[in-house]
């Protein structure tokens, strides 16, 4: 099943709906970090966003967001976390530091951000 962000709203609309024996629906599947990354990429090419992440970053500096994207005049750094994702302290450091940059944005996302994440990329 891919994890888009049709599918993402279609989770979140479900609410409180009930199945006809009256039972809730099933709980959607966990996605996972990669998964929910794809998702993200996805949605921001689709609005015209260059996207990068490093793909081998042990040579990279610890904690630095796994994306980063551009269009016009505003540069995005995200990471992404699953809902009970850790975020480590260096991973903060540079949420921090890169969100006080003029002109750029920095998020922490997770799953359930996915409207915020469309509306942010919408622009």
């Amino acid at each position: 099943m891919p994890y888009d962000e049709a599918w993402l709203r279609d989770v979140l609309a479900r609410g409180d709906v009930r199945l006809v024996d009256g039972s809730a629906p099933p709980a959607p599947p966990a996605i996972t970090e990669a998964a929910f990354q794809s998702a993200v990429r996805r949605v921001a090419k689709g609005y015209r966003w260059s996207v990068m992440h490093v793909h081998n970053s042990r040579r990279s500096p610890a904690g630095f967001p796994d994306l980063v994207m551009v269009r016009n005049n505003l540069c995005i750094f995200a990471e992404l976390k699953t809902a009970d994702g850790v975020v480590t302290l260096a991973q903060w450091h540079w949420l921090r530091a890169l969100g006080q940059v003029e002109k750029t944005e920095a998020y922490l996302w997770r799953p359930e951000d996915m409207e915020d994440i469309c509306r942010v990329l919408r622009g």
